[in-house]
């Protein structure tokens, strides 16, 4: 059971799927999946993983599309996990205070944001200070 779990696990199939198919409980095969440590939908990012976004992000300075490409996540997550950190910091005072907007909220000059105040017209706003 655990082994054609496991099969569909790496040909990408949603959990759901898999117990549905297979008949039995959603934990059991969330269970299989993280004892086989497969990158599968919805698993978080490790300790590892996360200083490497991070070193890659401040020190090599690459993009989120570039990070994920090379250790084979999606954008979404490294975005997230990118956005979390910084929006942390900030909390921490170590930057800006950028709060995360419960819903979007309009920027006169970018539209919608998801970040507020927007990134885009404070950094504008320290550049021509």
């Amino acid at each position: 059971m655990r082994r054609a779990i496991l099969k569909r696990l790496m040909q990408g199939r949603r959990l759901m799927d898999i117990a549905v198919e297979h008949r039995v409980p959603y934990a059991f095969v969330q269970a299989v999946a993280a004892e086989s440590g497969l990158n599968y939908a919805g698993q978080h990012l490790s300790d590892a993983q996360q200083r490497e976004v991070r070193r890659r992000r401040e020190k090599a300075g690459q993009s989120i599309r570039e990070i994920a490409a090379e250790m084979g996540l999606p954008k979404s997550k490294i975005g997230r996990y990118s956005r979390r950190v910084y929006l942390d910091e900030a909390a921490e005072g170590d930057r800006i205070g950028f709060t995360e907007a419960a819903r979007p909220k309009r920027c006169p000059v970018h539209g919608l944001v998801n970040v507020w105040p927007c990134v885009a017209c404070t950094a504008l706003g320290a550049v021509r200070d």
